[in-house]
Formats: structure tokens, sequence, C-alpha cells
């Protein structure tokens, strides 16, 4: 059974006592009032407790449920199953959102009667001096946009992701959709592609309410990188499934495939020729995710646009490793010398 509530906001949090606070307080001081906030604590070790339990105590709106930590998507579906509201959203801890976030979705949801509502951001990182507004669906602002656009669309940017979006509570519930905790990459973007084929009616709006922090974003681990590969496997898999169980053509799927793998493959080859350590040890690392068979299968397939990483792609598929992780060195001084000229 609903009760009155119109939205279910569903936060996960792990360890978050640096950013929860800021976060929950941009809720409190929505302009819309009527919404739950389910609090998923997954195993947090740190003050993360401390801070969410002061405003449950103090609003009954917020609610919070503990779980060992099993992951943000079990820690999300713990948050479906105890919803009680009409729609849902889904908010990271370590980001904001803006007085009237909430309003300016329910607002296009009710009007327009739409399954799905998606919006803007404001990106926070260290490259940008002042948060850059992103809408990644900005060409069909203020319209409906169908499934057709819709689908091809989230494989760009950021748009797959769960948060910027508002969920009728109906349809998730009535074809018991979840998120697949085995999926450790990109699962927020298998959760919309699997809910958008029983969305009839899908709002763009022109607001860009949610504050991305990208400042606490890790960058991927050398050591964790050969499983990464086999996440990345995981979610293409997954990806076709969906569109095959749909009987959805997506025209560039295998360039769609390629561009998923390369910029993966792209950023574990930087990230470990820039990690600490031997330039030997670096290139035996690089070189065990190249007899990756996943990536033996796409390598000399991979094409890159941008002339600065171009290099890099030709030196991976030639195997030149050490000139490589060079190259890779190389490049991160350029880019840092620029963004250090460009904030003067």
């Amino acid at each position: 059974m609903k009760n009155s509530s119109k939205i279910s906001i569903i936060i996960p949090v792990f360890n978050a006592e640096n950013y929860l606070k800021r976060c929950l307080k941009s809720i409190v001081n929505q302009t819309y009032k009527h919404f739950e906030v389910l609090i998923i604590d997954d195993g947090s070790t740190d003050t993360s407790k401390e801070i969410y339990s002061e405003f449950v105590n103090r609003d009954n709106r917020f609610k919070a449920f503990y779980q060992p930590n099993m992951g943000p998507s079990s820690a999300r579906n713990l948050g479906i199953e105890k919803s009680t509201s009409n729609y849902i959203a889904f908010i990271d801890a370590d980001d904001y959102v803006a007085i009237n976030y909430i309003e300016n979705l329910i607002s296009a949801a009710l009007t327009n009667n739409a399954d799905l509502v998606c919006g803007g951001y404001y990106e926070l990182s260290k490259y940008n001096l002042n948060p850059l507004p992103v809408n990644d669906f900005k060409i069909y602002i203020n319209t409906t946009i169908n499934i057709n656009n819709f689908v091809p669309a989230i494989f760009e940017g950021t748009a797959g992701v769960l948060w910027g979006k508002l969920f009728k509570s109906d349809i998730i519930i009535k074809n018991n959709l979840k998120l697949h905790p085995e999926v450790k990459m990109s699962e927020d973007l298998i959760f919309v592609l699997e809910y958008v084929f029983y969305a009839t009616t899908i709002i763009v709006v022109n607001t860009n309410g949610y504050y991305y922090n990208r400042l606490n974003e890790e960058s991927l681990s050398s050591k964790q990188a050969p499983n990464y590969l086999n996440f990345l496997k995981l979610t293409n898999e997954a990806i076709e499934t969906i569109l095959a169980k749909n009987k959805y053509q997506l025209v560039n799927i295998d360039n769609l495939k390629k561009r998923r793998i390369w910029s993966l493959l792209k950023l574990l080859t930087y990230n470990i020729a820039n990690s600490k350590g031997e330039i030997l040890g670096k290139t035996k690392k690089i070189k065990s995710l190249l007899d990756n068979q996943y990536i033996k299968k796409y390598l000399l397939l991979l094409n890159e646009q941008q002339a600065i990483y171009k290099l890099h792609l030709f030196f991976l598929k030639q195997e030149f490793i050490f000139l490589d992780v060079l190259y890779c060195i190389l490049l991160k001084n350029i880019i840092n010398f620029k963004q250090t000229f460009k904030k003067k």
C-alpha cells in the first residue's frame, strides 16, 4: 500500500562522513516538502551513523536502515523495497541538490503524467573553478523523448546514472526491477535501460538542480584492473541481453561496445603508468591487461578520435608497453600543466 507521500528519496551511505551532512541538509531545505528519505547504511565504519541519526531523530520523514557492506546496488534495492511513495529519486551521499530540485522533477512528472523525468546537473571537479552545468539530454529539453532517441542517449556522458531522474514506483515494483549487485560497473545504466522499456512518457526538463561531486571520486585502482575488465564484460553482456529481450536494434552496438572497452582500457593503463613504482612493474601490469582474452578480441579494432590519445592506443596495439608508460607519464604532466595554466 502507498501512503500519501509523493516521493521516496533513496540514499546509500558508506563512510560518507565528509559529505553526508551537506547532502541531507540540502534535502531538508527543499521547497517541495512531501517526501520520505530512505537512508541505507551499507555497513559504514565512520561517523556517518551519528550524522544521519540527527536527521532521523528530528524529522519523521527521514528513516534509516542498516545492512552489512554489500555495495550500493544492494543498498538501493533495499531502499526500493522500503519505499512507500508514488515516485522514487536516487541521491548519492557525497552529492547534494538545489533547493527546488524535487519540486522541478515532481512538477514535470505530474503535469505530463511522465514515467521518467530527466534533468541536468552541475559537475564539481578539480578541473572546474565553478560548478559546470551539464545536461546529457539537452537537445530534448522541455519535450518528450521517445525510446528510439533515449536508448542511444543514455550511453553518452553520464546520461545512464540513477541520480538526476525521477522514476515511477509502480513500474519498478510491477516489473520487479532491481539493480544487479554482481554487475559492479555501470549498474545504474543497466537499471535505467531495463526501466525505460516499460516507460511510455519520458520528459527532459531544463533544470540543473543536482550537484555531482567528482572531487570525491577515486581513480580506478591498478590493483583491481583485471576485475574491472571482467566487470566491463558482464556489463556489456547485460546490455546486449536487455536489448535482445526487448527486440531493440541498436544500430551502433558494436561501436558502442568497442568505445566502452577502449574508454576503460585507456583509463586503466593511464592510471597504472602514473602510479607509484618502477617502470618494469608497470609494464608487467599493463601486459597482463593486454593478455586478457576479452581485450585481445577487440584491441586491434579499437579507435581513438583525440590526437593526444592516438599514440597511447598505437603503443598498446603494437605492445610497445615501455614506450606507452613513458608517454602516459608525459601526458599527465602536459594535462596538469594545462590545467594549472587555465586556473591562472
